[in-house]
């Protein structure tokens, strides 16, 4: 699944007038490095991973079970110094109860469907749905 996370590029940025664009002109724009998949992990009811290590970039994590399971706990931590962070969370077969530790606001059903995703974007303090 390509990811297009380079916001700083020619065909993003408005060409009528440098002033126009986020910054100014000689503005230095926080890029974000290339997107991580970390291995994909066997979602099993009542199961949990910890999403770490996050910094300066699109952290994907695919969730794998070929059916819908009751519950699973996703815990995150604070991102390391270094830019902007996401995390995109795909999920296979649908989770019906889903708890995000380290998060504010995240239903419980933002993974219910089965192929759906969860994006998460660091706030300053929280891990927010982006």
């Amino acid at each position: 699944m390509p990811v297009n996370i380079n916001n700083n590029t020619a065909q993003n940025q408005v060409q009528s007038s440098p002033a126009a664009v986020v910054g100014g002109p000689g503005a230095v724009l926080p890029l974000l490095a290339s997107p991580v998949v970390y291995p994909a992990i066997v979602a099993v009811n009542g199961g949990s991973t910890a999403i770490v290590g996050v910094s300066g970039a699109v952290v994907i994590q695919p969730l794998v079970n070929p059916a819908a399971i009751a519950a699973y706990t996703i815990n995150l931590s604070a991102p390391l110094p270094g830019g902007p962070a996401y995390i995109v969370v795909t999920c296979l077969g649908g989770i019906t109860a889903l708890t995000v530790n380290g998060a504010t606001a995240v239903p419980a059903g933002a993974l219910a469907a089965a192929n759906s995703s969860l994006i998460l974007v660091w706030n300053g303090s929280t891990w927010v749905i982006g």
